[in-house]
This record gives structure tokens, sequence and C-alpha cells, in this order.
């Protein structure tokens, strides 16, 4: 009896890499099935063959426009999440950058696709609007804050041998 003997392995072929392009794709095909997709079960008319239905839409559609390899819906949906995870950990860490105080080289913008999930997550404030000279900063200041100074306070205490000057 020969123990070595096995049955020939079946060669795993490789699935191409997502491009930049259908990658976008990707996003913009779930942007238009993201009230379905990130629906709860509760809404009406959002159920898991409903959900099912998108995806494999989503499937179709990128095979269609691209054809070097067929996309399941198990490697959309995989893509999707990467996507996202990836969206949310760069708008996050931009975010961070500029609400920083300075004192190294600025964030870069976010780029197309990131912009885009953010739009689908509904993170509405991921650019940020401000001044854009130190001029109009401190116009904006005096026009909002009224700039006075805070009255001496009489009864505060004075060190020893210290005495308070008279008004006169």
């Amino acid at each position: 009896m020969d123990l070595c003997t096995s049955t020939p392995k079946k060669e795993r072929t490789r699935k191409t890499n997502w491009s930049p392009d259908e990658t976008k794709y990707l996003v913009e095909l779930y942007k238009e099935h993201a009230n379905l997709l990130k629906g709860s079960f509760n809404t009406a008319g959002v159920t898991h063959k409903a959900k099912q239905e998108a995806w494999e839409h989503i499937a179709s559609h990128l095979h269609e426009s691209y054809s070097d390899g067929k996309r399941t819906v198990k490697d959309c949906q995989k893509r999707w999440q990467s996507v996202q995870s990836d969206a949310k950990a760069r708008i996050a860490k931009y975010k961070q950058a500029v609400k920083g105080t300075g004192g190294g080289p600025a964030s870069p913008p976010l780029d197309e696709l990131d912009e885009l999930v953010a739009d689908i997550l509904g993170m509405d404030n991921v650019t940020f609007e401000g001044c854009d000279t130190n001029e109009e900063l401190l116009s904006f200041v005096h026009e909002t804050v009224e700039c006075q100074p805070k009255p001496a306070n009489e009864n505060l205490a004075l060190p020893s041998g210290m005495v308070r000057a008279s008004k006169g």
C-alpha cells in the first residue's frame, strides 16, 4: 500500500486585482442602491431577498463593464467593506489633521473615492471650509464676539504689603 499517492491538487486561479476604475464603479453602483443596502429590515421594502438582488445587479453591471474576471456578489461585498473601511480611516485622519493646531505639513485633500464614500455614509462634514487668511479670521472673530476687557474685580484680595491704587 502506497501512502504517498494522493489526488492531484487543483490549481487555484487568482482573480485580477480590482482596478481603481472598477472600484469607483462599484462605489457608484452601491450608491444607487445605498438606501436599500444600508436599510434596516424594519424599513418597508427592505428584505434579505431585495438586498441580495441589489448585490446581484451590482455584480452583473460590473461584469458587463469590466470583463477581466467575473466578480461574484461575495467579491463585491468584500471589496465594498474594504473600500468603506479604508475610506473611514482616511476621513478620520483627515478630520483630525484639519482640527490640528499646525506645526507640520498640511494634510492632503481627500481623493474622489473617499469623498464618494463619505457622501454615501452621510459624513457630510468631511471637507474643512474656513477662513482663507488671518485677516478674515480676525474679522470674523471681531464681528461675532464682543472683545471687551473684563472688569477688574474690586473684591480680590491683594498680597500682603500691596496697596490698591485709588481711582481718581
